[in-house]
């Protein structure tokens, strides 16, 4: 136990888990205010009405209505701050379930850009929304309800052994034998039922990420059916296992039920033949049970499904600490000087992580301030894989990339990249307006940003989607031409000077006219890498 308490420390971190610890605690002290409100059951109603004679001296001066009253106020009290206790621990779960995600999200887009490579993002966007929520669901409030209940169950247990020893014994021996043999039982289905579901979920996002980001060549290629049936296998297979776990967690309340109306059957034989195996008569006692049992059987319940949950969430834990593990350890941040007069490539290679082939080899050239540099070649020669070295996206398998001389590490990468602008082969459009797409949120003059939408020929576009009632680009800008697109990608690299500009296929669905002035007039005073395939 302890060891798992480590394990959830290290996940969520200490500061999280003391908040975690703190409203458990609040849990267990509300559960034990309940509990002096049942245990105040027996004696209060053993001192009023016909049991009176037996009542304190100190008890007698108060009327049966006010006593009554009084228990009635710590009966209230208790299901006062039992509410509280609930709205409390479902605020602080909310909040850190959703700050963790936040984090995983943080952590996740600030890894190098080479571990992207190994990880789907379908199975990244799994764990952010759902294990990251779903591991606060099915552990972080199952824990905290467990200690609440857990507390609640044995004070109520306390209380009614110290007024009747055998009944209790014989009945909370009884249950808790059942639920820990079903327990026991269902161990190994649970664990796996988990599995199943996080590997469904899986499955889920995949394939709907699959469909949605091509769904041009799905519609061409007549593959709906084949998603579709991929999709409906992984949905009945969460169904199943959801399923099970609905029945796993009944299951104990059914035979608890069973067992109950055995007692009872035994119970009015026994009494029939004048036998019993333990006497609860007096008015008192029955009301100190019922109460009782109205906290008991709820809670005792209650103490299964969550240990239950428990159970089928603790693959969650392990997932995310094995996802983890696999994060690269960010390097320091280091400032890298403003170009000044070169950038040189000596001897250059690279393979991408787990492939044997060798993309780059022994690549060497120099490219000065100002000066532009054409890179052509026919595709898969390693023109995208280039542009990533040169970008500091990418470290050289061997070689090195040297700025005015000081070599290119890691640790230079984001501070590099301010001095780069980078207009892509494919440009990645938000769903946004075309504005809101070349400023992406930067600080601009309204007169630099009429220049470069003049300069790239958006104007007379960005004009008219404004008077459109949906005036996004769409996603992926799919309300937009390929030409228009490209413009666009242009005006970003456009609005704010850089050292140096990275166009990939920068001509590509423009007209020669608008790709020569571009080129000619823009780009003219920068350090400008091209890259063309030779095959268009």
């Amino acid at each position: 136990m302890f060891d798992k308490v480590q394990r959830l420390i290290a996940l969520f971190g200490r500061e999280s888990w003391s908040r975690f610890l703190k409203v458990y605690l609040f849990g267990a002290i509300v559960s034990l205010v309940e509990t002096a409100s049942i245990a105040a059951v027996f004696p209060i109603i053993s001192w009023i009405g016909p049991y009176s004679n037996s009542a304190p001296s100190w008890f007698a001066r108060y009327s049966s209505n006010e006593a009554l009253t009084v228990l009635g106020a710590l009966y209230l009290a208790g299901l006062a701050l039992r509410t509280w206790a609930i709205f409390v621990t479902a605020k602080l779960n909310m909040s850190e379930g959703y700050a963790f995600g936040t984090r995983l999200f943080k952590t996740i887009i600030e890894q190098p850009y080479e571990w992207h490579f190994k990880n789907h993002s379908a199975n990244i966007r799994a764990v952010i929304l759902n294990d990251a929520q779903d591991i606060i669901s099915f552990v972080m409030i199952p824990l905290g309800r467990l200690i609440s209940q857990i507390t609640l169950v044995f004070a109520v247990l306390l209380v009614l052994f110290f007024y009747f020893p055998l009944p209790t014994i014989f009945v909370s021996a009884t249950v808790i034998l059942i639920y820990a043999l079903i327990l026991l039982v269902l161990k190994k289905p649970i664990k796996k039922d988990a599995e199943r579901q996080i590997h469904a979920h899986t499955s889920r996002h995949r394939l709907s990420t699959e469909a949605f980001a091509s769904i041009r060549e799905v519609r061409l290629s007549h593959l709906e059916n084949k998603f579709v049936q991929e999709f409906a296998a992984s949905s009945n297979e969460l169904a199943m296992s959801s399923t099970n776990r609905y029945v796993y967690v009944e299951l104990p309340k059914l035979v608890l039920e069973a067992l109950i109306f055995i007692i009872f059957a035994f119970t009015m034989l026994g009494r029939s033949a004048n036998f019993q195996l333990f006497e609860i008569a007096s008015l008192p006692a029955l009301a100190l049970f019922a109460i009782a049992s109205l906290k008991l059987f709820p809670m005792g319940h209650l103490v299964f499904v969550n240990l239950a949950n428990l159970r089928s969430g603790w693959p969650l834990v392990t997932k995310l600490e094995n996802f983890f593990k696999g994060l690269q350890h960010q390097e320091a941040s280091l400032e890298c000087p403003p170009l000044k007069k070169c950038i040189s490539l000596k001897n250059i290679s690279y393979s991408y992580p787990g492939s044997a082939h060798t993309v780059l080899k022994d690549l060497n050239f120099d490219v000065f301030v100002g000066q532009k540099i054409a890179i052509t070649g026919p595709s898969g020669v390693g023109k995208s894989t280039l542009i990533d070295l040169i970008a500091g996206l990418l470290q050289p398998s061997k070689g090195t990339i040297k700025i005015d001389g000081m070599q290119l590490c890691r640790g230079h990468g984001r501070d590099w990249q301010k001095q780069l602008k980078y207009c892509p082969q494919n440009p990645c459009l938000f769903d946004m307006s075309i504005k809101e797409n070349v400023t992406l949120g930067s600080n601009h003059s309204h007169k630099d940003l009429d220049d470069v939408l003049r300069l790239t020929c958006l104007t007379d576009l960005v004009a008219k989607q404004t008077e459109q009632a949906n005036h996004t680009a769409g996603e992926m800008g799919r309300n937009l031409s390929g030409g228009q697109i490209k413009r666009i990608s242009i005006a970003r690299a456009m609005l704010h000077p850089a050292s140096v500009y990275i166009l990939d296929e920068p001509t590509s669905n423009l007209d020669s006219e608008l790709a020569s002035s571009i080129m000619d007039s823009v780009f003219c005073h920068a350090t400008t890498f091209d890259f063309f395939d030779s095959d268009t």
